[in-house]
């Protein structure tokens, strides 16, 4: 399968904290520890820019360890990643756990330094209206941030 479009979402190194942001306002946090997303990646992937209205997405999601150092993250769920579509005006129009189901555990995933981690890959419908829109990954972990957003376009060919 080839993807075309590739983004990355990265946590931790990109950007300084806030001056009021201190690492006891995140969940789980230990004072004075890194994030446990630090220097973790969200890579997503498309298989192209422009769909037709309800025509099929392929979607493909890879977490990676970009650090020098083992990163952990916390999950309250069996749900380890979501995919949400935005409109033009970034209001959501679809989400994918919506109609989902996931087991209520609390489950950990290690990745060491430098590890490609798990893969997922969805096929989703794009919306019936044509427009620009944006295709969000998350990962639902506790004390993260971790996403990465593309744009891609519904084109009504029969205009």
């Amino acid at each position: 399968m080839l993807f075309l479009t590739l983004a990355l979402g990265a946590c931790g190194t990109d950007a300084p904290p806030p001056a009021q942001d201190t690492d006891t306002d995140v969940p789980g946090a230990t004072p004075g520890a890194e994030a446990p997303d630090e220097g973790m990646e969200l890579l997503l992937a498309v298989d192209q820019m422009d769909y037709a209205p309800g025509s099929e997405m392929q979607i493909f999601l890879q977490l990676s360890n970009r650090s020098d150092q083992a990163r952990t993250l916390s999950f309250l769920t069996g749900q380890r990643y979501d995919l949400l579509i935005l409109d033009a005006a970034g209001a959501e129009v679809w989400r994918w756990s919506d109609d989902r189901s996931f087991i209520q555990a609390l489950a950990e995933e290690t990745l060491e330094a430098g590890q490609e981690g798990p893969a997922w890959e969805e096929t989703l419908s794009a919306p019936d209206t044509p427009g620009e829109y944006r295709l969000r990954a998350t990962v639902p972990a506790e004390g993260t941030d971790l996403r990465a957003e593309l744009p891609f376009e519904v084109v009504d060919e029969g205009l």
